[in-house]
């Protein structure tokens, strides 16, 4: 392919691939970049690989055309059970209690496989569950895993696999969980398979935790050789989001090579036999050299400072107000629990000031503590009680989420917001039923409501009745078509209008 790509316009092609795809290309990997591009090109339709990066840092780009390029950018190399340690460790330490735990307390554990690639590492987690959970068909095992790459996803999905997919995995995993197939493949038992949601993701530009796409609330994340690729910019970002997702105490697992993007993080580091985890502190931030990781007797502790532990007051601005986690109801309080601080005066937070701050930082644990002191009086404030329906849920507490929802309602039958937050509580009970009459009654409150009729339209073609389904997919597009592509829908926890219409779009097409 003729033409030689400058060093300004191959620099400018690197800022564009940090902000589609949060990838990095410092100068000693510029070679790599112009590699890729010259392969990436003619997929387009260029022969002059100058005039398909001109297009590249100019054009408006759609999710389709990032999703093309994800063929070239990411890396598609992973085998079942990498990095052995760690699920050693996970199998003998770390699991055992977790499971004991949950045993007697709903028996429910979610998971999240961040960057899965083609699938290996997800299914390789099932498979361990299903090793030391005697009844695990009998609990509630949620394992999500998402990639950019909607190729990989595919293969995953499939579940079928060459030789290459089991170098250095135990003897015992293909005769136990994989059925030979002709072409030497080896294709996953349906039961194995039934354990993994895959669904399409772009950890750089998606938003997370939300109940939009089901990420928030997990016990583990692992993101295993996703965040050495990335700007230092978008992995502090992906950090941010993963301890915001995770229940308190919940555990976030990368590679080796990738602890040092976790530095100066919220994350407590746990040291055991070689491999270090980081834990969800229900504490919140803690300075880093009062952290540090120990192993001691066998057991994961953790020692930490006993000084005090500095309450961050969070500041937003306008952008960062409009991709935080927090529902639009909620802003007019935010801004005005900053005011002191941007005009230098002395503002007294209230609690629910305090609890929602703490909410924002993914401090749920000391946000439902602060409720737990308040009085009767306070707690009879429809705000609060959203609020602690929402802190509730991104623990997972369902049950007490769906309460204080209920209680939110009776204080104030006319706000469509708890309706809706109550339909996604519900739903993630499958009390689908009881889920759409919530959602129509919060429709018949707002017919408006942009997102109320895309998730029922959700539910309608989930069951096969797409026309009634295409009716509130087009009421959920005509409702936001109007408004600028870069503006957060309402209640989607910073899902943009352009975003939304994408999803609307690849829905009616199928």
């Amino acid at each position: 392919m003729g033409n030689t790509i400058s060093s300004d316009l191959l620099a400018q092609a690197s800022v564009r691939m940090s902000m589609l795809m949060g990838l990095h290309f410092p100068k000693d990997r510029q070679a790599d970049l112009e590699r890729i591009l010259c392969e990436a090109a003619p997929a387009f339709g260029f022969t002059d690989v100058v005039s398909f990066v001109e297009w590249l840092i100019s054009f408006q780009l759609q999710k389709g055309h990032i999703e093309r390029l994800a063929d070239y950018f990411t890396v598609g190399e992973t085998y079942f059970f990498r990095e052995k340690a760690s699920f050693d460790v996970l199998k003998e330490h770390v699991l055992p209690p977790i499971i004991r735990s949950k045993a007697t307390n709903g028996r429910r554990l979610r998971i999240w496989c961040a960057g899965c690639c083609t699938g290996e590492e997800a299914y390789s987690i099932a498979i361990l569950l299903t090793r030391i959970i005697a009844d695990w068909k009998d609990w509630n095992i949620s394992i999500l895993a998402t990639d950019i790459n909607v190729n990989s996803l595919k293969k995953a999905l499939s579940g079928k696999y060459t030789e290459w997919s089991f170098r250095n995995a135990p003897p015992w995993l293909k005769e136990s969980y994989f059925e030979k197939k002709e072409n030497g493949y080896y294709k996953i038992l349906p039961s194995i398979n039934q354990m993994v949601t895959f669904e399409q993701l772009n950890l750089a530009v998606d938003v997370y935790p939300s109940p939009f796409n089901s990420i928030y609330a997990m016990d583990m994340i692992f993101c295993r050789n996703v965040l050495m690729y990335f700007s230092p910019e978008c992995a502090k970002k992906a950090v941010n989001g993963f301890y915001q997702t995770l229940t308190d105490n919940g555990l976030l697992i990368v590679s080796l090579t990738e602890t040092i993007k976790l530095s100066g993080s919220s994350f407590v580091p746990i040291h055991f036999h070689g491999t270090t985890f980081y834990q969800k502190s229900p504490k919140g931030r803690i300075a880093e050299e009062g952290a540090k990781g120990k192993q001691v007797g066998g057991e994961i502790k953790v020692v930490r400072n006993t000084g005090e532990n500095n309450f961050h007051a969070l500041q937003l601005s306008t952008v960062d107000r409009a991709t935080s986690g927090l529902r639009d109801t909620f802003y007019r309080d935010l801004t005005k629990s900053f005011e002191g601080k941007r005009y230098g005066t002395k503002v007294q937070r209230t609690p629910y000031e305090d609890a929602l701050l703490l909410f924002e930082q993914g401090r749920y644990a000391e946000g439902e503590e602060i409720i737990s002191g308040w009085t009767e009086h306070e707690l009879n404030n429809p705000k609060a009680l959203t609020l602690l329906a929402r802190i509730c849920a991104n623990q997972g507490k369902l049950d007490d989420a769906e309460m204080w929802c209920e209680k939110a309602i009776i204080a104030d039958k006319c706000c469509t917001v708890n309706y809706y937050l109550l339909a996604t509580i519900v739903m993630e009970k499958d009390l689908i039923e009881e889920a759409v009459s919530l959602l129509k009654r919060a429709l018949y409150l707002d017919p408006h409501f942009a997102l109320v009729n895309f998730v029922l339209a959700n539910i309608l073609m989930r069951r096969g009745k797409h026309k009634a389904a295409k009716k509130y997919l087009d009421n959920a597009f005509n409702f936001i078509s109007a408004r600028n592509a870069d503006e957060v829908v309402p209640e989607s926890e910073g899902i943009t209008v352009g975003r939304l219409m994408e999803i609307i779009a690849v829905m009616k097409r199928t």
